[in-house]
């Protein structure tokens, strides 16, 4: 399914009625919640822009990465992206607002795991 067709159901909330990635199906998680934390006045039009960008990107690196068999290291990146976009869907779930989501689930920890899922498999040495 084309990222413009996720893009509008997600915003008007509108189920998907066909089998999609795993990919596909954490982008509109993601971009269903960030358009209910948009219309609910809890983000400003410039966060939503700029987070829709980087799950755009994540998602864009996730299937780009599907065709290219060149990688610097060895790494796993679908596995990141996944996880990373897994980590989003459940930080978007974890409440309606933002204040019950940072009761549930702090930003701060929730930046915290990312760094250390890209950190762990760069291989480089976890501080967090």
């Amino acid at each position: 399914m084309d990222i413009k067709t996720l893009d509008r159901l997600a915003k008007n909330n509108r189920p998907i009625r066909q089998k999609i990635t795993l990919q596909e199906r954490c982008y509109y998680v993601a971009m269903r919640g960030l358009y209910s934390q948009y219309k609910s006045g809890e983000i400003d039009l410039a966060q939503a822009e700029h987070d829709k960008e980087v799950v755009e990107d994540a998602l864009y690196l996730c299937k780009s990465n599907k065709t290219s068999n060149k990688q610097v290291i060895h790494l796993n990146k679908e596995a990141v992206v996944n996880a990373v976009l897994l980590e989003l869907g459940r930080y978007v779930s974890c409440g309606a607002t933002y204040q019950e989501r940072e009761r549930a689930y702090p930003r701060q920890l929730f930046e915290t795991r990312i760094i250390k899922m890209i950190d762990e498999a760069y291989g480089l040495k976890v501080s967090c």
